[in-house]
């Protein structure tokens, strides 16, 4: 789940926008972002000047390249930018040591700030191969279309493709994971609903795919919103494909990929109009035990023993505890510092270095830092969320795929309370699970089977998989 690993995968920029620093800026830098003791995230920036300054920004390690920068300004040998769409800044300075040029500062994305500081580098723009990424002419409709939600509030930029033809089609609207993501599901260079909306398209399925509401063309407020709000999101899309000409009202279904798939099941059991679901890695239990989990196993893929990833599983848990427990930031801030205090004389030195607290102020950064990243609205519906429940109330057909080699959402966690939900209100042929051998959380062939190989990983979305679902919508979905 990408919001979960956000640290992980901030996308930084950089431009400068004075004329007087032009030749002080523009060229290439590159550093590394140090959010963990051990775990860093290189950064390449490239600055140009035509007609004023622009930049991109690449993150080789997460297969990111050629991200447009947003706002910049500078004063004297002060830079200051602004990425709206990752709500964050960078703020430095430019500097000379050692007849190498600098720019010294730090990253602040909500409340976290960590140090980047960034050298001028002879590193070229680059690009990951991405073989799967479908490309022009497409044998099917391809149309851009925007949408608003009843009271208005919320505006939908999406792209739906349809066979060619005039009959009136199967649809599917495809829904992302955590965290603020274009209607590709656009992660380190891959576009998997891309890559899905074109197989699908291709087989005789309309596919919408969506901008969530803040990213791309579509516009809405993030800041108090929850997967409960998202849910409203799809049934917006839901009732412009009713509207469209080219849709068969009757069949008109969801895919949802690891939180896409909990929001699927909100929608299906407020709405007896949803035809099938598709889960794609989604959970089977509440997100307070998902995280627990999934953090042990994304620390452990990283290297860190088991018997360390165990030192550290109190805070995980106690911190999920009192991010659902406490009334106020404040409070949360004030308990889980006391957690920490208490757990930092009896840790290894292994597991301080793993949270980057070495010494007790450290220590008391780092539960500072927790509470600032998670006490939000979203990841506290998150945490006490049950899937279960909505999952009972809908009768659909449902197939719910997981990845074998999944860190984020475990099969061996989730699959059988996945497949008993569904067993406890629909019949036999109403719904299959199924564990695909040797993939990860987004349904790549891995081989390290880590976070990070994500992007080293060409592959964007197994065709086993596609497969599967086509053959599925053939067999559940009338044409």
């Amino acid at each position: 789940m990408k919001y979960l690993l956000s640290v992980f995968s901030m996308i930084m920029l950089l431009a400068i926008s004075s004329a007087a620093q032009t030749s002080k800026l523009q060229g290439n830098w590159d550093g590394r972002l140090y959010v963990q003791a051990n775990t860093s995230i290189k950064l390449v920036f490239h600055i140009r000047d035509s007609i004023g300054l622009s930049a991109t920004v690449d993150s080789p390690d997460q297969g990111a390249f050629g991200i447009k920068c947003d706002e910049v300004s500078s004063k004297g040998d002060s830079v200051f930018i602004i990425l709206n769409r990752l709500r964050a800044k960078f703020s430095g300075s430019y500097s000379v040591e050692k007849d190498t040029a600098m720019l010294k500062g730090n990253w602040q994305q909500g409340p976290a700030k960590l140090p980047l500081n960034l050298r001028r580098s002879n590193l070229a723009q680059t690009k990951l191969d991405r073989p799967q990424q479908p490309k022009e002419p497409f044998a099917y409709n391809v149309e851009d279309v925007q949408y608003s939600s009843k009271d208005g509030k919320v505006t939908l930029g999406a792209t739906l493709t349809t066979p060619k033809g005039d009959k009136k089609y199967p649809a599917v609207i495809l829904i992302t994971g955590s965290g603020q993501q274009d209607r590709d599901e656009t992660l380190l260079g891959h576009k998997p609903f891309w890559v899905i909306a074109d197989y699908l398209t291709s087989k005789g399925y309309a596919v919408l795919r969506v901008d969530d509401r803040g990213v791309g063309k579509s516009k809405g407020d993030l800041t108090k919103a929850t997967s409960l709000d998202f849910a409203e999101d799809v049934i917006t899309s839901l009732e412009f494909l009713k509207k469209h000409k080219s849709i068969d009202v009757n069949a008109i279904g969801l895919i949802g990929h690891s939180e896409g798939g909990l929001i699927a099941s909100l929608v299906s059991s407020r709405r007896k109009d949803i035809a099938f679901m598709i889960l794609l890695s989604s959970p089977g239990v509440t997100g307070s035990k998902i995280v627990e989990e999934q953090g042990m196993a994304v620390i452990k893929s990283n290297g860190v023993s088991a018997s360390v990833a165990e030192e550290l599983r109190p805070l995980t848990k106690e911190s999920y505890r009192i991010i659902i427990s406490a009334a106020t930031k404040e409070k949360a801030h004030e308990e889980f510092l006391s957690v920490v205090k208490a757990w930092y004389p009896k840790a290894s030195t292994q597991a301080r270095q793993v949270i980057g607290a070495t010494t007790e102020q450290e220590a008391a950064t780092y539960a500072k830092r927790s509470v600032d990243q998670l006490y939000n609205p979203w990841f506290r519906f998150f945490l006490e969320h049950d899937p279960a429940a909505e999952l009972k109330k809908s009768s659909c057909p449902v197939l719910a795929l997981f990845g074998e080699k999944d860190i984020q959402v475990l099969p061996s966690q989730n699959k059988e309370p996945m497949t008993q939900s569904l067993k406890a209100s629909r019949k036999k042929s109403g719904y299959e699970v199924v564990e695909m051998p040797g993939l990860n959380h987004l349904f790549q062939h891995c081989k390290k089977c880590s976070v990070d190989e994500y992007a080293v990983l060409s592959e964007t979305f197994a065709p086993e998989v596609l497969e599967k679902m086509a053959q599925w919508l053939n067999t559940n979905v009338k044409k």
